[in-house]
């Protein structure tokens, strides 16, 4: 049975999603920009978790191949992460994601930090994951300020106002997640 990988959440053929990453990283590099590609299997349906403790984990070996074969300059991995919230405590495979790390030649992204426990993201920060997607806490934040602004004054049409707030509340939120400093 042939390995699968997944491209933006379906399930498809390695060597189909081999391609896929192949030509957008060709057509990415041709234009100056950069392709993030998802390997693993994400069963989060960006709201709720679904499928944590049933996703097929990145493979490290299979990880190096795909990166090498697409040509993707950031790879997002499965290690017990998914997208959305997390109905169970999840469990991150640090030692997967450490080998993961070490292994390809390409930054790391972890989908699904929301949730994550700290000392989990700490780990993954001290083994060099370069990016993390925390939207989950950012759209709780950004829909709450969105009713308290409103509650505040339903006749609002103030949108540069709404905009301050709801900036500040990122600012706050990366800050509370361990992404941002004070003033920043």
């Amino acid at each position: 049975m042939p390995s699968l990988g997944w491209a933006r959440g379906l399930v498809v053929l390695a060597r189909v999603n081999n391609a896929a990453g192949q030509s957008s990283s060709t057509s990415a590099r041709a234009r100056g920009a950069a392709v993030e590609a998802e390997l693993g299997r994400f069963e989060g349906d960006e709201d709720l978790d679904t499928g944590a403790a049933a996703g097929a984990l990145t493979d490290p070996g299979e990880a190096v191949r795909f990166v090498e074969e697409t040509g993707a300059n950031c790879l997002a991995v499965a290690v017990g992460n998914v997208p959305g919230s997390y109905r169970r405590e999840p469990r991150l495979d640090g030692d997967r994601l450490g080998e993961i790390v070490a292994r390809v030649p390409a930054a790391i992204s972890l989908h699904g930090t929301s949730g994550l426990p700290a000392a989990d993201v700490r780990r993954a920060r001290l083994l060099g994951v370069a990016k993390f997607n925390v939207n989950t806490e950012l759209r709780r934040r950004h829909l709450s300020d969105v009713r308290a602004f409103v509650a505040a004054d339903r006749a609002t049409t103030d949108v540069l106002g709404l905009t301050t707030e709801l900036r500040r509340g990122a600012r706050a939120t990366a800050r509370a997640i361990g992404f941002a400093t004070a003033d920043g």
